[in-house]
This record gives C-alpha cells, sequence and structure tokens, in this order.
C-alpha cells in the first residue's frame, strides 16, 4: 500500500469553494450561490419568498467615515440579518444589497403574502437597532422589496428582477419601508423603457413641435405667449407633456429636447419680431431643472441667441422651484448672468415646491406665477384663496409682477383681478395652438 498527504490540496478546493460561492467580506453566499438555491427552489416547486434589502443612504456613510466603517457596518448587518433570518439563505449581492431566500408554508397566497410581508417589516425593524462599529454607534435603514415564487418553472431572473423593482418601489415610498412586487410594476417599467426608446428617435426629427398660449392683461392684451412642446408620435398618438416629460428628465433626454425647444422658441421670436410691430412679443420658455444644473447652460443659452439672431429682452425663461433645490448658490450665479444679458426670468408653479422667503429675496426674478393647482379651487377653497392672495401681496413687495395660470372661467379672473392680479393665462384667453394659427389672434 501507499499513502499520499492530500491536505494540502484538500485545502486548497475548499478555499476555492469559498472564494467562488462566498463574499469574502461578510462570508455570506454570494450571488452564484444564490442563483443555485433560488433555481433549486424553483425546481422543487417550494413556495418561497425573496427579500431584496438595500440599505438607505450607506454612501454618505462611506463618504463621511470612509470604506473601512463602511465595510465594518456590512458585516454588522450581515451577522444581524442571518440571526433574524434563522435557516433561511441569506446572500449578499454586492455593495450594500443583501437578499434573503425564505422558505413559505403550504398555504393560500393570501396567508403567504401576509407572511411575508409581515417578515419583510421584521427586517426593516431590525436595520433600525442601533449598530455598534468598535466603539461607534450608528443608525441605520433599509429599503426591502418582496417577491413571491409559487410553484414549479420560477424564473430566477425574473424573481431577483421582481425583488429589485419592489425595493425601488420601496425607495420611493420614502425608504426604511417594504414593498410587495406586484405586476403593475413591471408593466410600468416596460412602458417607461418603450417610452423612452421612442422619445430618443423622436427628439430633433418632426414629431415634436411648439404650441404657444397667449398670456393676457385685464383688458384683454397680448402680454406674452408661452411655448410649449407637443409631441406627435407616429405609434402612440399624441403624448401628454405630464408624461414624456418626466421620462426625459430622468432619462437625460430633457437636455437635447430642452435646447429644441429653445431654438424653435427663438427663431419664432425673430419672426414675430421683426420691424415694424407695434408690441413686441414675449415668448416664454420652460427650463427644466436639469438643464439649470448642467455646467454649460449658460453658455447654451447665448451661443443660441447669437446663432438665431433672437433679441434677449423678447424672452423669458420659466424655472421650477425644484431647480433652486441644488447648490443654491451656482443656480443664483447663472440667473444672475442670464439677466444681465437682457433675458426675463420667471419662477414657475409658484408655492407648490421648495418655496423659501429668504431664498426668494436672493433670486433675480422679475416674475412669479400662480400654479393652476391654487387657480381651480379658487372659488370654492378659502385656503386656496389665502394662499393666492399671499402670493400676489408678497410679489407686491417685492417689485415683482405676478401672472396666474389655469383661469378657465370669467369669475376666477375677475376673482383674482379683485386679489389684485391682472396677468392671465389659461384656457379662458386662449387654448396653446401652433404659431400659424397663433398669428390670427395676435
Amino acid at each position: 500500500g501507499t499513502q499520499i498527504d492530500i491536505s494540502d490540496q484538500k485545502r486548497l478546493q475548499d478555499e476555492t469553494r469559498q472564494l467562488a460561492f462566498y463574499d469574502p467580506l461578510t462570508g455570506l453566499p454570494n450571488r452564484r450561490l444564490l442563483l443555485d438555491q433560488i433555481a433549486a427552489a424553483s425546481y422543487l416547486g417550494q413556495p418561497s419568498a425573496l427579500f431584496f434589502i438595500d440599505i438607505d443612504n450607506f454612501k454618505d456613510l462611506n463618504d463621511a467615515l470612509g470604506h473601512s466603517i463602511g465595510d465594518r457596518l456590512l458585516c454588522r448587518i450581515a451577522t444581524r440579518l442571518q440571526e433574524l433570518a434563522g435557516g433561511a439563505l441569506v446572500a449578499r449581492l454586492g455593495g450594500d444589497e443583501f437578499v434573503i431566500l425564505q422558505q413559505q408554508p403550504l398555504a393560500s397566497p393570501a396567508l403567504i403574502e401576509e407572511s411575508a410581508c409581515g417578515f419583510a417589516q421584521r427586517i426593516v425593524a431590525a436595520m433600525e437597532q442601533r449598530f455598534d462599529l468598535d466603539g461607534l454607534s450608528h443608525f441605520a435603514t433599509c429599503s426591502v422589496g418582496i417577491a413571491l415564487m409559487h410553484g414549479q418553472g420560477a424564473s430566477v431572473e425574473d424573481l431577483l428582477r421582481q425583488g429589485d423593482l419592489a425595493m425601488y418601489a420601496a425607495k420611493q415610498k420614502g425608504r426604511n419601508t417594504s414593498c410587495l412586487f406586484d405586476q403593475e410594476m413591471e408593466h410600468a417599467l416596460h412602458f417607461r423603457i418603450g417610452l423612452e426608446s421612442d422619445l430618443r428617435r423622436a427628439i430633433g426629427s418632426s414629431e415634436f413641435l411648439l404650441h404657444y398660449q397667449p398670456q393676457r392683461d385685464q383688458a384683454g392684451n397680448l402680454i406674452g405667449v408661452e411655448a410649449l412642446a407637443r409631441w406627435n408620435s407616429p405609434f402612440r398618438g399624441s403624448v401628454s407633456p405630464a408624461i414624456f416629460i418626466p421620462v426625459a428628465e430622468a432619462s437625460g433626454l430633457i437636455l437635447p429636447l430642452g435646447l429644441w425647444v429653445f431654438q424653435q422658441a427663438c427663431r419664432q421670436s425673430v419672426r414675430w419680431n421683426r420691424e415694424g410691430r407695434r408690441v413686441p412679443v414675449v415668448i416664454a420658455v420652460n427650463v427644466s431643472a436639469v438643464q439649470v444644473r448642467q455646467p454649460d447652460f449658460v453658455k447654451s443659452i447665448l451661443e443660441t441667441l447669437q446663432a438665431t439672431g433672437a433679441d434677449p429682452c423678447h424672452l423669458k425663461l420659466e424655472l421650477t422651484e425644484s431647480a433652486m433645490v441644488e447648490d443654491v448658490q451656482a443656480t443664483i450665479e447663472k440667473m444672475m448672468e442670464l439677466k444681465q444679458h437682457g433675458l426675463a426670468l420667471s419662477l414657475d408653479d409658484f408655492g407648490t415646491g421648495y418655496s423659501s422667503l429668504s431664498l426668494l429675496k436672493r433670486l433675480p426674478i422679475d416674475q412669479l406665477k400662480i400654479d393652476q393647482s391654487f387657480v381651480r379651487e379658487l372659488l370654492f377653497a378659502p385656503s386656496d384663496v389665502a394662499i393666492a392672495k399671499s402670493i400676489i401681496t408678497l410679489a407686491d413687495a417685492l417689485g415683482l409682477e405676478v401672472i396666474a395660470e389655469g383661469v378657465e372661467t370669467r369669475e376666477q379672473q375677475q376673482f383674482l383681478a379683485a386679489l389684485g392680479c391682472t396677468r392671465y393665462q389659461g384656457y379662458l384667453f386662449g387654448r396653446p395652438v401652433p404659431a400659424e394659427q397663433f398669428d390670427d389672434v395676435m
């Protein structure tokens, strides 16, 4: 007989398996082993629940205290999840994402959902407890997405994707909570992806055009127009701005779309304000917060003015309050530079977002716009009356113009006039129409 010492070989095999199937930081199963376990549960037809866990604002901890502290927190989280899960599989997908795969009892779908949602809330509560990071106390929260697997043949990747979608839905609900996947989430995702693809193709083509809505004073005189983008898709028909603008902002497509809108408005301004017109037409153009945050925002505006030959005094930029949230000082400096070149500035949807009186005092704006949500119920809601009256009084005190949008009835217009607002925009004074139709009402 012969003897061979294979201890080193076995040790190497164990190390190779550890590296292949386990996370080196936390010691938890990694994505590869998780996928194998989900596939096995699907093959056996075991009712299971997958809990997709993402630590809220984990990047802030890493940035503030360093990656070594972040790694310690991840290890503490792994230990706590293992204690909570009992015999269920706890895995780390990577970064600050963890997954628990828990077998569910043979019961009705309603009872399985109730059980899974209850366990998800226990995960959320467990994360809220204090973490001791070698003498440093830290409190964390998490967002949990729940995906359920019923019967045989469930797709492993589908289950992970559903958990991921549900987790992001939990984040949208405000974080530190859980959300159960439902089919509407997937439908919404497919719709958004398809819409983004169509939008990318449509920008710069003949599918987009500008409509113009008149703005008038109390006597009915035209004091300006607002340029509004309209999308006529050959596949989807007329798509509402309320649908395509959020998708454009989220995808970054608002940058080429916003530039196209401003270019078209400038060219139209040149056509409308040729020599001989007694009263110039001022075109208001909406500007997204995404555009304002771009380093070359001012340069892009000024280059467009020069290329088209438009007079800056015949244009007005409408910014929403959300544009002021990030890097307030940089935004104010950009607005100041634009104003120095002759552009007028309006604060759109005032009162619906992040109104700050101290900020308003610093902004170089010319006009406040009363949002249509306050005008709609003006004749019936005392609170809307109080808000509209406050905006008008504030604008008057700051020496700003004030204009109300969404004015649809003569009663609304007369009520606003009694409050001191003498500039209006809405269906009462004209609907948005293409430029060639607008010429008839000037």
